[in-house]
C-alpha cells in the first residue's frame, strides 16, 4: 500500500502557512521609514532633596542624643565583691590609762555622741594620787610666786614651778585636765574625742580594768572603706584615684580607690583593694557585704 506524499508529512502544510504569515508582517514595515523614526531617550528626572530638620522638642522625644567626637580610651569594667569596714581614720577605742575601777555609763551602744561628751566614770587610787600631788603643787607655787624673789630665793621659786609642771604632766597622763579639780577622791570621766557613734561596747558597772583595755568603740560613720577581693593580676589594671561603684541592696554609691594591699592571700591567690565611700544617708554599716565595680583601664586608645 502507497501513501500519498501530503500524508507521510502532515505537518508541512502548517509550516508554510506560518512562514506566509510571517513574511507579510516584515512587509508591512517599511525598512525606510524605521530608519527615519526618531528614537525617544528617557532624561534623567532631578529630585529635589531637603535636609531633615528637627527642632530640641521632637529630637527629644525621638530619643536622639548629640554629643562631640573626642578620642577616648578603652576601658573595661570589673566586678568584686567586697565587705564594708569603719575608716580607721575615723574610729577611736576609749581606754583607761590606768588601773581603775568602772563606777558609772554615760553611753549606752549605738547613741549618737557630740565630740566632748561624757562616756563613762571610772575611779582609781594611782588618780587619787596624781589629783593629791597636782593640788599641793599648785598651791605651792602660788604661794612661791606671791612671796617674790625678794623673800625666796630663785631657786626655791624653779623648784616648785617644776615640781607643778611634774604634777600637771602626770595627771594628764591619766587622763585628767592639767588643772586641780578641788577633789582628791580618785574619779575621773573620759570623754568622746570626736563626734560619732558608739558601735562597741564591752564593759559592766563595778568591773575592774586594766590600762588599754578597749571600753568603747567610737566610728565616725560621714565616709567608710570597702575591701573588694581580685585576682593578683588583675590588681595592676586600677590604679589609685580611680572613680568606683558600691552597689547595696540595689543602691548604687560612687567611691574612690585609695590603694591595693600589694600583698596576695596564701588561701584565696586574691588582693584587696581599698575604696573609700561616702556614707550619705548612714547606708553602709561595718560588716555589710557589697558588690563593687571598676573601670580598668586600657593602654590603648581610639577615636570614635
Amino acid at each position: 500500500m502507497r501513501l500519498h506524499p501530503m500524508m507521510r508529512f502532515p505537518t508541512l502544510p502548517l509550516v508554510l502557512a506560518m512562514t506566509v504569515a510571517l513574511g507579510a508582517c516584515n512587509k508591512d514595515t517599511d525598512p525606510a521609514e524605521a530608519a527615519a523614526a526618531p528614537t525617544t531617550v528617557a532624561e534623567p528626572v532631578e529630585v529635589a532633596s531637603a535636609a531633615l530638620k528637627l527642632n530640641p522638642a521632637a529630637a527629644q522625644a525621638a530619643g536622639i542624643k548629640l554629643e562631640t567626637v573626642r578620642p577616648s580610651s578603652l576601658s573595661e569594667q570589673l566586678r568584686a565583691p567586697g565587705e564594708v569596714l569603719d575608716s580607721s581614720y575615723n574610729t577611736t577605742l576609749i581606754t583607761p590609762r590606768v588601773e581603775s575601777l568602772i563606777v558609772r555609763r554615760h553611753a549606752r551602744l549605738g547613741d549618737e555622741v557630740r565630740a566632748g561628751a561624757p562616756l563613762v566614770t571610772l575611779a582609781s587610787v594611782a588618780v587619787s594620787d596624781a589629783q593629791a600631788d597636782l593640788r599641793i603643787a599648785e598651791q605651792e607655787y602660788r604661794r612661791m610666786a606671791a612671796l617674790g624673789p625678794e623673800a625666796v630665793a630663785g631657786r626655791r621659786i624653779m623648784e616648785a614651778r617644776v615640781a607643778l609642771d611634774r604634777a600637771r604632766a602626770k595627771a594628764q597622763a591619766y587622763g585628767l585636765p592639767g588643772t586641780a579639780t578641788g577633789t582628791v577622791n580618785g574619779q575621773f570621766t573620759l570623754s568622746a574625742p570626736h563626734a560619732g557613734r558608739i558601735t562597741e561596747d564591752s564593759f559592766v558597772v563595778g568591773e575592774r580594768v586594766e590600762p588599754g583595755k578597749p571600753l568603747y568603740r567610737l566610728v565616725e560613720e560621714s565616709t567608710v572603706w570597702v575591701d573588694a577581693r581580685l585576682p593578683a593580676g588583675i590588681v595592676a589594671r586600677i590604679e589609685s584615684g580611680r572613680p568606683a561603684t558600691v552597689v547595696f541592696n540595689g543602691q548604687r554609691i560612687p567611691g574612690t580607690v585609695l590603694l591595693s594591699a600589694h600583698r596576695t592571700s596564701d588561701t584565696t591567690r586574691n588582693t584587696s583593694i581599698r575604696v573609700e565611700v561616702p556614707n550619705k544617708g548612714d547606708t553602709l554599716h561595718g560588716g555589710d557585704f557589697v558588690e563593687v565595680f571598676f573601670d580598668a583601664g586600657s593602654n590603648a586608645s581610639v577615636d570614635n
